[in-house]
């Protein structure tokens, strides 16, 4: 018999607010994507972030925040 592995990945979401927004909920942020996603694609967890880790190139390093998550 072999052995079978299912590797499934969850969606979530770091959100850096938008000079002029103040504050927001991770409710607020998933009713404004139920309009224009599918159920399936909305994150399960949403984090909003002062300020998203970036290259000097302006690219987000993803790493960064994979290693916040442990």
């Amino acid at each position: 018999m072999g052995l079978s592995v299912v590797v499934l990945e969850v969606p979530i979401a770091f959100v850096e607010l938008e000079e002029g927004y103040e504050e927001t909920t991770q409710a607020f942020i998933k009713s404004q994507l139920k309009e224009h996603l599918a159920a399936f694609k909305i994150p399960k967890t949403i984090t909003v972030v002062e300020s998203l880790p970036k290259t000097a190139t302006d690219k987000v390093l993803k790493r960064v925040l994979k290693q916040g998550l442990n």
